[in-house]
């Protein structure tokens, strides 16, 4: 029995689609398990709603009170 090369294309092609649309169906989402915050996010989250009811601080862009944060956790851990 052999093979023509008109039946060799078509096998191929039946088993790229069954390749294709079997692993779309097998493809799984992960999901992963939140991890609980670290103390200094913890730290991060009360300072940062502080220095925004804060008048002190109100103007401040954001980037300019995470740095002061992180420099009140670097005092914090001495």
């Amino acid at each position: 029995m052999s093979l023509t090369e008109e039946r060799v294309r078509e096998i191929v092609r039946e088993e790229l689609s069954k390749m294709k649309s079997s692993s779309s169906t097998t493809t799984t989402t992960i999901t992963k398990k939140k991890r609980e915050p670290s103390a200094y996010n913890k730290f991060v989250k009360a300072k940062f709603i502080e220095m925004k009811s804060n008048k002190k601080f109100q103007a401040l862009p954001n980037s300019e009170r995470l740095k002061k944060i992180s420099q009140m956790w670097k005092q914090s851990k001495k």
